[in-house]
């Protein structure tokens, strides 16, 4: 598996890569939202969407708080890279 961020520390690699993936579903979950939104879904449909993305950050923000500042801070310039805005 290719590495999309690295880690100074090998022993936080595996959650670096968790962040990494729990923040792009946190972003395709709020692409369809915002979709659903805009046109015209359910009230249903656009709450489970919702739904969906609150839990999807909440799990992003969970993985996080557990990385050490220097992994967020060195996480955070390479995502910025890549996707130009930070994870947090």
């Amino acid at each position: 598996m290719t590495n999309i961020l690295n880690a100074l520390n090998k022993k936080y690699q595996a959650r670096i890569n968790q962040v990494y993936n729990a923040d792009r579903k946190y972003h395709a979950a709020v692409d369809a939202s915002a979709f659903l939104d805009s046109y015209g879904a359910s009230k249903y449909e656009i709450s489970k969407a919702e739904y969906v993305q609150e839990v999807a950050f909440n799990k992003l923000e969970n993985l996080w708080e557990t990385l050490p500042k220097r992994e967020q801070d060195t996480a955070n310039k390479q995502y910025f890279a890549i996707h130009g805005y930070s994870i947090n």
